[in-house]
């Protein structure tokens, strides 16, 4: 069964504490240390209120995650902002069946997607967006997922 667990300011120390743990890394030293800072910060972030982390998961296993905030992606345009997401190393790349036979990465997305549309109905929100944290990130999320680049900025958007 597919599980979408909510984390908040007021269960940061049991994200710290137990799923951290429970993550899968890649094996790359500079890559794993550079997830395990990421992941770590969304503990800090939590505990200030600046993020909610949503864990995915199948049956009792975590797939990956998801941190989400709100901004204004720096043209005065408010948007949901994807912090973070992350997919522990077995799940990395593969199509899965009980994810509507799609990646967890875009899963992510979608679900981000239907929050934000949620969000919409309530108040003013404009974007989906998030800044990639390398050009091979920059290219799926362009050209797989169909966001855009915001001139002179890092960020990628797509449009409510």
């Amino acid at each position: 069964m597919i599980e979408f667990k909510k984390y908040t300011k007021g269960s940061a120390s049991t994200f710290k504490s137990e799923i951290i743990k429970k993550l899968e890394f890649l094996s790359l030293p500079k890559q794993k240390n550079r997830e395990e800072d990421f992941v770590k910060s969304l503990s800090t972030l939590l505990k200030k209120s600046q993020t909610i982390v949503y864990i995915l998961k199948y049956h009792d296993n975590i797939i990956g995650l998801i941190a989400l905030s709100t901004n204004s992606m720096g043209n005065g345009y408010p948007c949901l902002q994807i912090d973070y997401i992350f997919i522990n190393a077995s799940y990395l790349a593969q199509v899965l069946p009980y994810l509507d036979n799609e990646k967890p990465s875009r899963y992510l997305i979608e679900f981000a997607t239907n929050i934000a549309l949620d969000i919409k109905k309530l108040a003013g929100l404009k974007y989906l967006a998030l800044k990639p944290d390398n050009d091979k990130l920059h290219h799926f999320y362009t050209k797989d997922l169909g966001f855009h680049s915001l001139k002179k900025t890092e960020w990628l958007f797509v449009k409510l």
